[in-house]
């Protein structure tokens, strides 16, 4: 058989694509439209109704020649995408949110090729869009030439992460997204696979966004304000995927995993949750994050703005305080000018 990469359907990986839906009616439609539109032949669309109640369902029923659809009782992205995954064939699995779409029509092909050496990850920016599809920044994240797995692992070692996309930047091999099924701390359905990707087989990165990413009313709606309980929810999950990483490593890389509270993350979400209890961090708290921070792996001109950022918040008076706080709980409320550096620093 003759797929879009030109080379035999043997040596090409069938890739699931699954879209999760929870009240993405305006969306959903252009999400599976962009994959059956895909030149790649090697594929299958699994889209699961996350139990909606706006048209979504009725949307992705017209699409039911073309896609594999379910509905399943509301139960949040994670478990939606595990009923897709539990009906899918792929040796590779894609998970595209419903309100993003892919670039093209050769996305996935230039994915296979990618794929081709059987990694247990492919990664890639995403083209941030309006509403109406209309580009409005720069592909992110903007990776490092020549990013190795052997850096994102070390980087893990030293701050707890490494740089990747979100969601719809991924593509995991399936015994890699399996690992999903352990995960009972939250909903997202892509954190410890995200994390053991790199010690599992290779992490390959593409320059190149082979999607579109969404910014709209009901996402920007999560980081329009600041607020104590998503800093804590964000302090809580890094700390639970670290230790489910930690669990599920042999001994010789679990030992290296460090303590979540000990790192820059943490100290960062607990200044925010202090700026949305309006209260000003305190010195100590602020000294703690700039030692984290310095023993991360990041560039001088990183630390430089970071530590600025963190001394504003220490000495700003309350209103530009939040102002401030804002910037960096949310890109998409940053001035254009800092969205710019930020691409140029990661």
């Amino acid at each position: 058989m003759s797929t879009g990469t030109g080379t035999s359907a043997s040596s090409t990986p069938m890739i699931s694509v699954i879209i999760p839906c929870y009240n993405y009616g305006r969306y959903v439609g252009e999400a599976i439209q962009s994959v059956i539109d895909q030149d790649y032949a090697r594929k299958e669309v699994i889209v699961v109704d996350d139990g909606s109640i706006d048209d979504s369902w009725d949307i992705i029923c017209k699409f039911k020649k073309s896609v594999r659809a379910l509905r399943v009782p509301n139960g949040g992205p994670l478990k939606a995408c595990l009923a897709g995954f539990d009906i899918a064939t792929g040796e590779y699995v894609y998970i595209l949110d419903a309100d993003d779409k892919l670039i093209g029509s050769n996305a996935l092909s230039t994915a296979a090729a990618a794929l081709a050496e059987r990694p247990s990850k492919l990664q890639f920016p995403l083209l941030p869009v309006n509403e109406s599809g209309e580009p409005i920044g720069l592909a992110f994240p903007r990776f490092k030439e020549g990013y190795s797995t052997q850096q994102m692992t070390e980087e893990i070692f030293i701050g707890g992460c490494y740089l990747s996309p979100p969601t719809s930047g991924n593509i995991f091999r399936r015994d890699v997204f399996a690992l999903t099924r352990e995960v009972d701390y939250e909903v997202a359905q892509d954190g410890v696979a995200y994390l053991v990707s790199p010690f599992l087989g290779d992490v390959v990165t593409l320059d190149r966004p082979l999607a579109f990413y969404r910014v709209h009313q009901f996402n920007l709606s999560m980081t329009t304000h600041l607020s104590v309980e998503r800093f804590k929810r964000e302090r809580s999950r890094f700390r639970d995927r670290l230790e489910h990483l930690r669990r599920i490593l042999p001994p010789e890389f679990s030992c290296k995993i460090p303590v979540a509270d000990s790192l820059y993350f943490s100290y960062e979400t607990l200044a925010l949750e202090r700026v949305a209890e309006g209260r000003r961090p305190n010195p100590r708290l602020l000294l703690s994050a700039v030692r984290a921070l310095f023993r991360e792996n990041k560039s001088p001109l990183r630390r430089l703005v970071i530590v600025s950022w963190l001394l504003s918040l220490g000495t700003s008076p309350s209103s530009l305080r939040v102002k401030v706080a804002m910037w960096k709980a949310s890109s998409w409320h940053r001035p254009r000018l800092f969205q710019i550096m930020k691409a140029k620093l990661a």
